[in-house]
């Protein structure tokens, strides 16, 4: 037992002298309640003392503002990639039977080809790979290959396709 306490009064006397050397600026934040207060304190209060302290946390800063930076483009990379697919599921939606809420007024588009039915009415084989067809007899605006057009929503679930900065219009039924 004797021996016991020699050794803690000899531990307690050695680290005596090493409690004495602890900045008071590491003591003071020990006192902070928030975990990240508190570690921020921490390592500016090692930064204070240590060159080597300074250069360690400037490299940790970079790298962390690094990969917050490559996490954020990652998210924006995957919003645009996201609604450039929803945009795309509208589009292709467009004349086929949709809910309200994806529901869309108008395709913008280019024709790539004119085919003709047994009838002769026209087949316009769009840019986007959509296929409409002609619904009525009545003639055609001058539509050709190339022809920029928009397809409009009309009454009772028809349909107008319009060549861009003309007032005609032509009935259409999606094919496809």
């Amino acid at each position: 037992m004797q021996m016991l306490r020699a050794g803690l009064f000899f531990g307690l006397a050695w680290a005596g002298p090493a409690m004495a050397q602890v900045p008071q600026s590491l003591l003071a934040c020990s006192t902070r309640v928030a975990d990240a207060e508190r570690l921020k304190c921490y390592d500016d209060a090692l930064n204070a003392l240590s060159a080597d302290a300074r250069k360690m946390s400037e490299k940790r800063e970079k790298e962390a503002a690094a990969a917050a930076a490559a996490a954020a483009a990652t998210a924006a990379a995957a919003a645009e990639a996201n609604a450039k697919a929803a945009e795309a599921a509208k589009t292709d939606a467009f004349g086929k039977r949709a809910s309200a809420e994806e529901r869309i007024e108008q395709v913008d588009a280019t024709v790539a080809e004119i085919l003709r039915d047994s009838a002769n009415k026209a087949i316009f084989v769009l840019d986007n790979g959509q296929m409409w067809r002609q619904a009525d007899g009545f003639g055609q605006a001058l539509i050709k290959a190339g022809t920029a057009v928009s397809i409009k929503r009309g009454s009772m679930g028809s349909f107008r396709l319009v060549p861009r900065g003309s007032s005609r219009t032509v009935a259409v039924i999606r094919m496809r």
